[in-house]
């Protein structure tokens, strides 16, 4: 019986260093899956001359009740983001918001290469202050065609946000199993579209600096 359990519980220790470093990115969707897993799903095909190079892609999806297309994008042929597209209106604006935040604190924006960090304003104004800057920078992008929203995963945001200057300051604080998601508002000539990337951005940044030491020659 001694044994039996010994060997039960290195299977449990075993299997959590193993999911440790399979971040959940979308749904099913994990950190570093590989192409030719995703690649055996139906539906899923090559799309890099519409997206990016190496990219798959995925028609036909729902997220919070809208129809969108996933797509997938690779480093060394392992999964680092999932990305959601649709276009833009704004009913799904509020849906998409309103689910990310259930699960993601929203901690910045950005708009026309300016930035807006949540908590670098929570510390430096009043409350009052600090929410109408807020809110001018957001009607200034949404106005402009062009914002983005910057989440973290809540649970990170518990435990660091007291403790953390900004937002890079936060990231550089976290471990390795961080998750983010980025919400892309955009407009031209053709329409206005919505895209969520869901990403490790820490695990990326180490995927990519793994592939640099090996290309450095």
């Amino acid at each position: 019986m001694k044994k039996i359990l010994l060997g039960i519980l290195a299977v449990i220790y075993l299997n959590s260093i193993a999911n440790a470093d399979n971040v959940k990115l979308y749904k099913h969707y994990t950190f570093g899956m590989t192409k030719d897993t995703i690649k055996k799903e139906i539906g899923v095909y090559d799309c890099s001359k519409d997206f990016e190079k190496g990219a798959l892609c995925k028609n036909g999806q729902n997220f919070v009740g809208e129809n969108i297309e996933i797509g997938f994008r690779f480093v060394n042929d392992k999964l680092v983001s999932v990305i959601l597209f649709t276009e833009f209106t704004n009913e799904n604006y509020i849906k998409f918001i309103g689910a990310l935040n259930s699960k993601f604190q929203l901690l910045a924006m950005e708009s026309n290469q300016k930035k807006i960090d949540f908590l670098e304003q929570i510390k430096k104004y009043k409350k009052g202050i600090f929410l109408k800057n807020i809110n001018d920078f957001e009607q200034n992008g949404l106005a402009n065609g062009n914002i983005k929203y910057i989440f973290i995963d809540k649970n990170t945001f518990l435990a660091l946000g007291k403790s953390s200057s900004n937002i890079t300051d936060l990231i550089m604080k976290a471990n390795s199993n961080i998750r983010a998601v980025e919400y892309i508002i955009t407009e031209d000539k053709n329409g206005a579209y919505g895209l969520i990337q869901f990403s490790a951005p820490k695990k990326s940044f180490a995927l990519l600096k793994k592939k640099q030491k090996y290309e450095d020659f």
